[in-house]
């Protein structure tokens, strides 16, 4: 099988191998192995085509994957916000300060029902959002294990998912 090339954001950065001949940029992937870092997800889209998300103070690389991925199915521009701050705000406030959560990342599910909230009111959204089928069949790959949540969500738009053994906590009851 022949390496797949990632179009890496920053063309100076030297991209890393993992899985098969997957690759990831490699600022992304730096330190995860060794505890370090950010969790990074990397689905490939039918065309061949590569699409990476990160982990944030928001949402899961999952979410941030799977967001990242619509846009490009529906070519949107990358720096448009498909979710407004307006609605993810209170879903983080509501996790945090009212159910006293500790995990207030926003899970893929949670961002799918964030994004359907303003589909209904956005048109772009709306049809972002209707190119979520094109990811079904669809190989992604994980720097982290993933939380049941994202994981049962990925298995719903039927996308096929393999993770490093590493888990991004040290919790024995890692959910």
């Amino acid at each position: 099988m022949k390496p797949i090339i990632c179009i890496a954001p920053a063309p100076a950065v030297e991209p890393m191998f993992f899985n098969d001949g997957w690759m990831v940029n490699k600022k992304y992937y730096l330190g995860v192995t060794a505890g370090g870092g950010v969790p990074v997800m990397a689905i490939m889209l039918d065309n061949g085509r590569i699409v990476t998300g990160k982990q944030s103070n928001l949402m899961t690389s999952a979410a941030a994957a799977v967001l990242n991925c619509i846009k490009v199915l529906a070519r949107l521009p990358e720096e448009l916000h498909l979710i407004s701050p307006n609605v993810i705000e209170p879903i983080i406030d509501l996790k945090g300060n009212v159910l006293h959560m500790k995990q207030t990342v926003l899970s893929l599910e949670e961002v799918l029902l964030a994004l359907a909230v303003s589909a209904a009111s956005n048109e772009i959204v709306a049809f972002a959002m209707s190119k979520l089928s094109g990811l079904e069949g669809c190989e992604a790959h994980c720097s982290r294990m993933i939380g049941q949540d994202d994981d049962s969500a990925l298995k719903k738009l039927q996308v096929n998912l393999t993770c490093e053994p590493h888990f991004p906590t040290k919790d024995l009851f890692y959910q």
